[in-house]
């Protein structure tokens, strides 16, 4: 099934897909560093980099798709992915250090 061009879940998708490829490649550069021997905090510094907007944008998205829900009486479908891939993008950054098994520590 096709998307429409504009849909929400297209744009909350390819969002989560550039967060995931730049973490993704961050810690590919940081495993292929250690495999040599050398040190390289490349996706510690990329979590940290995108930490702070993709909670925001996540969190914009999350309150977004409730309102749109209430307002459609809660029965539109929009509302509910925007919910939940507003949830998944804010939360990504922070659980792919776990997920990878990475000690990156957030705090200033």
């Amino acid at each position: 099934m096709k998307l429409p061009p504009y849909q929400p879940t297209r744009l909350i998708g390819n969002l989560a897909a550039l967060v995931l490829i730049v973490l993704g490649g961050a810690y590919l550069f940081d495993l292929t560093f250690r495999w040599f021997g050398w040190e390289s905090d490349a996706f510690c510094s990329a979590v940290a980099f995108f930490t702070p907007p993709s909670f925001a944008i996540g969190v914009v998205l999350a309150t977004l798709g409730a309102l749109i829900w209430a307002i459609s009486q809660f029965r539109g479908q929009t509302g509910i992915g925007l919910m939940i891939g507003g949830f998944i993008l804010a939360v990504l950054p922070g659980i792919m250090p776990r997920y990878f098994g990475w000690d990156c520590l957030l705090t200033p």
